[in-house]
């Protein structure tokens, strides 16, 4: 990503809204030197970051990467998929939750996806050490799973990243890869998969 590009559309577009850095970076959730350094082009930020600053400046992510140049050309081809809270799955998959043209987006190209794919920011060490706090998960709730699929699942209003295993008539059960987190059991547990997750995002530098 580039850098210098970034910043000057995130003071661009802060500015348009008549937000100081101070408050920018108080109302997304970043660091206040961070933000003057993003804005410089002297720092970077991971996706998650972009996400929130979009969202408090109301744009999506694919606006602050935006370089005024052949948008269309270089977006061909592209998906660009909303990232949701996690509090906000079972609406979500339920296609309760109205889907805002100013949503934050991850640009993924060529993914072969329905059109109800959405994506999630990992926040626990649940499923480490494959997957780790800030991943970016891509869930398609149209996608079954198999055995070994790596899935979002609701008990109730709470959600879960987990390992799917089939248990046949006895339901499913939900693996956590952290072996600190309890592995959770249909039978016992009103489980229900919601979506399968079908790609992943990290970055190696945040």
């Amino acid at each position: 990503m580039n850098k210098a590009l970034i910043g000057e559309n995130v003071r661009r577009l802060r500015e348009k809204r008549g937000l100081s850095v101070n408050e920018l970076a108080r109302r997304a959730g970043v660091d206040r030197g961070n933000m003057s350094k993003l804005e410089t082009g002297n720092a970077g930020a991971s996706l998650e970051t972009l996400a929130r600053i979009a969202s408090t400046l109301k744009v999506s992510l694919a606006t602050l990467l935006d370089d005024g140049g052949n948008v269309q050309e270089v977006t061909d081809g592209l998906r660009r998929i909303p990232i949701i809270p996690w509090s906000q799955i079972a609406a979500f998959s339920e296609k309760k939750h109205p889907r805002g043209s100013t949503m934050p987006v991850v640009v993924l190209h060529n993914i072969s996806a329905s059109a109800e794919t959405y994506a999630l920011i990992l926040e626990d060490d649940s499923m480490e050490p494959n997957f780790h706090a800030g991943d970016i998960l891509i869930v398609d709730p149209e996608r079954k799973p198999r055995p070994g699929s790596y899935v979002i699942a609701c008990v109730g209003p709470q959600a879960f990243f987990r390992q799917y295993r089939d248990l046949g008539e006895k339901g499913c059960e939900l693996l956590p890869l952290n072996q600190l987190y309890p592995i959770l059991r249909s039978g016992r547990l009103p489980i229900k998969v919601v979506g399968t997750v079908i790609s992943y995002r990290r970055d190696l530098e945040k």
